[in-house]
């Protein structure tokens, strides 16, 4: 492949990575405030149109702050560009090659260029998307002062002093809202997500009945962190239904702020309380250990809190107007500190297995041959919850923004419900896994082995069975569950 183009997918795998960030956030409408930008191109908006829709600006103040500068191109103002994520070169173009993205050689026929310079204010604009217009149009903020026109890169050849270029900073307020027909302000690849997570709601509802089904069996091993995880499925419950009405409520044309809200909230809170179960089960708390030795507590200690910076970072994201300064900062924590977060629980989960593997080796050598069995039984769960989580991550986290980039822009939906479907089967297994049932060999705490376990006294502890048990209740345990 040529490298051009793998730049233009690395640029449009990035691009894709910040769009499903704001799954819960359509863009269909914002207030942009800049003040002193130095910043050559802003992507101001994104959103996909199909024929008929309606993309209305306004800017209600605008003013450039000029100073000294050798380029030949003064061009303030809005380009308005209809391509995929992969084929638009245009930061390519600011990055790579300093060059101005509305100068005339390198313009497209189908562009829309706005001149800020001699506009008068406030400045509105409507643009109706015509037969064969309907695409993915992406909106930019371009300040070609410390750019280079074609003209100007001939004349580098003649020893032109690319030092005198000087930064000219922008004011601009911009506020702009994006309509697809019949009134729905939903971008068109999104268009089946209020039926998409309307489903989803009614799938976890019917989760939640089992596991409180599960949680009144009577001699169930009932953990705290089984209450943990009943909490979480009724937060994806209410949080699936927010999301659900939310989206539906922008398809009618109503853009109910309440409703965003709502989700938002629970979103950060069921991503915060997925991230901390997920980090203490692979920690082994409750099920191998009643209480988690230092080291382990240390690493949940900068587990949650990196998860929670990740969920406020995507709150922001949601929240701020694309292409403002604070956009752009949390454009680049989220994916740092949401995958900061997975990697610290993978280094637990693996913690937890090196512990295993030293339990099953002394059992080994004291030649307690059920005792072993039953740690090497945990020791492949733990196996199995590193794979797990691996796979959450990869396909949620890598294969799901490709999809973005890779997809038709009237489809982007199929990696939203790529994504909700992968999310579904973790939660699931998981919660299959390691279920509150009579005797489930994989909720055994093991014994306290000295050197193993440290500070276990006054914690919760199930019932100790003789390892001689496990194998039958275990049987019996799957046969109250019934197959996956």
């Amino acid at each position: 492949m040529h490298l051009s183009a793998l730049r233009a997918l690395a640029g449009g795998a990035l691009l894709a990575v910040l769009l499903l960030a704001l799954a819960a956030a359509p863009a269909h409408a914002a207030e942009l405030q800049l003040r002193d930008d130095p910043r050559a191109v802003i992507a101001v908006s994104a959103f996909g149109f199909a024929e008929g829709g309606q993309f209305n600006l306004t800017v209600s103040r605008f003013a450039v702050h000029t100073r000294r500068t050798a380029n030949t191109n003064n061009f303030v103002g809005l380009l308005l560009r209809s391509t995929s994520a992969i084929e638009d070169d245009t930061m390519e173009m600011v990055e790579q090659y300093g060059l101005c993205p509305v100068d005339a050689r390198v313009v497209r026929r189908s562009d829309v260029v706005l001149d800020l310079r001699n506009a008068s204010v406030p400045f509105n604009y409507v643009h109706r998307v015509k037969d064969g217009e309907a695409g993915y149009w992406t909106g930019y903020l371009v300040n070609c002062n410390q750019l280079l026109t074609m003209d100007d890169v001939e004349r580098a050849e003649d020893d032109m002093d690319m030092g005198e270029l000087r930064p000219v900073v922008v004011d601009l307020d911009l506020h702009y809202t994006a309509v697809n027909p019949p009134n729905s302000l939903l971008d068109i690849g999104l268009a089946p997500m209020p039926r998409v997570y309307f489903i989803a709601a009614v799938y976890y509802t019917v989760i939640l009945g089992k596991f409180v089904h599960l949680l009144r069996v009577p001699d169930a091993q009932v953990l705290r962190i089984h209450w943990m995880m009943l909490a979480f499925v009724a937060l994806l419950v209410v949080d699936k239904v927010f999301v659900s009405v939310q989206y539906y409520s922008l398809s009618q044309g109503v853009d109910a702020k309440g409703w965003d809200w709502a989700a938002y909230i629970f979103t950060f809170i069921k991503s915060s309380l997925a991230v901390s179960i997920v980090a203490l089960i692979g920690a082994g708390w409750s099920f191998v250990r009643p209480i988690l030795p230092a080291k382990e507590r240390k690493l949940i200690l900068w587990i949650i809190p990196l998860q929670l910076a990740a969920n406020v970072a995507r709150v922001l994201l949601e929240t701020l107007a694309m292409g403002s300064m604070g956009w752009s900062v949390m454009a680049g924590f989220f994916p740092l500190f949401d995958l900061l977060s997975f990697l610290l629980i993978l280094w637990t989960i693996l913690s937890t297995r090196r512990h295993l593997l030293e339990a099953a080796a002394q059992d080994a050598a004291d030649e307690e041959t059920a005792k072993a069995a039953a740690t090497m039984a945990k020791l492949k769960l733990w196996g199995w919850l590193y794979v797990s989580v691996v796979v959450y991550l990869y396909a949620t986290r890598i294969l799901a923004t490709f999809m973005v980039a890779l997809l038709p822009y009237t489809h982007t939906w199929v990696a939203e419900v790529f994504a909700e479907g992968v999310s579904a089967w973790f939660y699931t297994v998981l919660g299959y896994k390691f279920r509150p049932c009579v005797a489930n060999p994989y909720t055994e705490v093991l014994g306290s082995d000295e050197g193993f376990f440290e500070d276990d006294e006054d914690e919760e502890t199930p019932r100790e069975r003789p390892p001689q048990y496990e194998a039958a209740a275990g049987a019996r345990c799957e046969v109250e569950m019934g197959p996956l």
